[in-house]
């Protein structure tokens, strides 16, 4: 069954974090920067301890590899540098090509932009590991051929209420001034909405969805008192994220999550019964 999961990403910026708080506060994934540009030399000086750190904390661990590369050539050669990085790493969630506004590839045509995401994830594909692209919705929705990129997952950037991405994706980050537990300063957060390469995969979801992708809401449990499990932990989370409830996440539904629940109802014009079901799911997802 899909669930949804709130996550950050991280890279030195971040400095030093203790991982067993992060996990504690909520945070179920966590994407890190294993380096940039063409050569392995460039990997993030935190990723080797983040990503030890955020595996033994019981978190789902993906990567992500800034670029500068102009041609497919340049997107080949920055794979082979993220190879080498991440060699006997294991990845519960794709490696990503990050692709941004650098001045050089800004002038590139989107035929020539998307022509490098492609060659850079068809060499991530051959070493063995699910990848993807990592980008703005803005970036996505005009500057790639985003309805050529279906075999890749895609991680949307958009801080806003709703994501408006015109492609399905499976992640979405919402905000670059996250606080949590664990980590100093701001910090960047996203929503996962279910395991790329599973079952309901964003790129071919056709049913009734959220305005989150290719997510089916409708595949949610509804979370009453006495609810348990991770549906109910991503619930705690979200409620905290959002309308900084308080509640501890350990995935059991009691009567503090449930007034959390009809505090959120309320402010939203939804009926006031406790009960997480399509209709408040939907609201904490989209709203």
């Amino acid at each position: 069954m899909s669930a949804v999961y709130r996550g950050v990403d991280v890279s030195k910026w971040q400095g030093t974090i203790d991982w067993a708080k992060v996990a504690a506060d909520g945070i179920t994934f966590a994407m890190l920067r294993a380096g940039y540009g063409s050569s392995a030399s460039q990997k993030d000086s935190t990723f080797e301890t983040n990503y030890a750190g955020a595996k033994a904390a019981g978190l789902l661990v993906g990567a992500y590899w800034y670029s500068y590369a102009t041609t497919e050539a340049g997107g080949r050669t920055e794979a082979a540098a993220c190879l080498e990085v991440i060699d006997g790493k294991d990845f519960d969630l794709p490696v990503y090509f990050d692709q941004e506004y650098e001045a050089d590839i800004v002038a590139l045509s989107n035929t020539t932009r998307t022509a490098i995401c492609k060659a850079f994830c068809a060499a991530i594909q051959s070493g063995g590991y699910t990848t993807g692209i990592y980008a703005s919705t803005d970036w996505i929705n005009n500057k790639l051929d985003y309805a050529s990129l279906t075999d890749y997952s895609i991680w949307a950037a958009q801080y806003a209420s709703k994501c408006t991405c015109k492609a399905s994706y499976d992640i979405w980050q919402y905000s670059s001034k996250g606080s949590v537990s664990g980590i100093s300063g701001n910090v960047d957060m996203d929503y996962l909405y279910h395991l790329p390469g599973s079952a309901s995969t964003t790129s071919t979801a056709t049913t009734t969805t959220t305005s989150t992708g290719g997510f089916d809401v409708a595949t949610l449990s509804t979370i009453k008192s006495g609810s348990t499990g991770a549906e109910t932990k991503s619930l705690q989370s979200l409620l905290n994220g959002k309308d900084a409830a308080g509640l501890t996440v350990d995935g059991i539904c009691g009567a503090k999550t449930v007034a959390a629940v009809k505090a959120y109802q309320e402010a939203q014009g939804l009926t006031v019964d406790g009960v997480c079901g399509v209709n408040t799911w939907t609201a904490i997802l989209t709203t």
